[in-house]
């Protein structure tokens, strides 16, 4: 199999653009088209899949590992069983092709409640996460050991209906950006602290041990629905809102452009008009 027909690749141009590919593996259960994306995989890949216990868990990390390799083959001339994937110090994967084409290719993967979703980008570093807020009731006690002090109070002062909400608009930010830095849970959460000013705007501040610097980071926090938070996080820079494209995606059966209201960002005042009022459709080139 091969892309969809008449699908081009996404174009970058001077504006930051991530690019969000959508999944629900729980749709996806055509027997060939399974073992199809099964072709697809490393003989790690599939070690690793075969040692899950449950099946749904070894469908959706199949589904997850097809869909990485057929998406960033819209990126480059590069079959999707040619992709060769390396763990960093950290154990986060990043491409080990040697194309020079690839060097500046990123991508990050999430998934939580139904969904799966591989962000993409080129020339910054790119973060994602999402979480369902009625999967499950939120760990608010680890608010103490992974939350700031004043996220913690913040949490804390907060309706007790209105802080599971809260719980995980301000987790998935720090996974994000931690999985940006490609460090993940290497970084102390506890200083990675996210402010919530207003309804449309969040600020990020970071420790000093961090060595980094928060301006040079864009946020966006996104709900496809009213059930999943989606948080990006772009090394942008100051000022400058990354275009956000979301599409949903059967590997290599379908595709369609996904709505998402974009609830806030980090750059509250460079949000488009229709944003700000609601749902935005966005949609890949």
């Amino acid at each position: 199999m091969s892309e969809l027909p008449g699908r081009s690749c996404p174009s970058f141009d001077a504006t930051p653009r991530v690019d969000l590919w959508c999944a629900c593996p729980a749709d996806i259960d055509d027997p060939r088209l399974l073992h199809a994306y099964r072709a697809l995989l490393s003989e790690a890949e599939r070690e690793r899949q075969d040692r899950f216990l449950f099946a749904r868990d070894r469908h959706r990390d199949l589904v997850t590992r097809a869909l990485v390799r057929i998406v960033l083959s819209r990126y480059a001339d590069l079959a999707p069983e040619a992709w060769r994937f390396v763990p960093n110090r950290y154990g986060r994967p990043g491409i080990a092709n040697p194309a020079a084409g690839l060097r500046d290719l990123s991508f990050n993967i999430t998934h939580g409640g139904a969904r799966v979703i591989v962000a993409v980008a080129r020339g910054i570093q790119v973060g994602v996460d999402t979480e369902s807020i009625a999967a499950r009731p939120a760990p608010l006690a680890i608010a103490e050991r992974y939350f700031s002090r004043d996220e913690a109070e913040a949490l804390e002062a907060l309706p007790a209906a209105l802080r599971q909400q809260r719980f995980y608009e301000t987790w998935t930010l720090k996974e994000a950006y931690v999985k940006a830095r490609s460090m993940g849970m290497w970084l102390p959460f506890e200083q990675v602290a996210f402010h919530f000013e207003g309804e449309r705007h969040v600020r990020l501040a970071l420790g000093a041990s961090l060595g980094d610097s928060a301006s040079r980071w864009q946020l966006s926090q996104l709900w496809p629905d009213d059930e999943h938070v989606v948080s990006v996080c772009a090394s942008c820079g100051a000022d400058t809102m990354p275009s956000l494209h979301a599409t949903a995606i059967v590997p290599w059966v379908s595709e369609a452009p996904l709505g998402f209201r974009l609830a806030r960002s980090s750059t509250a005042a460079a949000m488009p008009a229709q944003a700000q009022a609601g749902r935005t459709s966005v949609r890949s080139k």
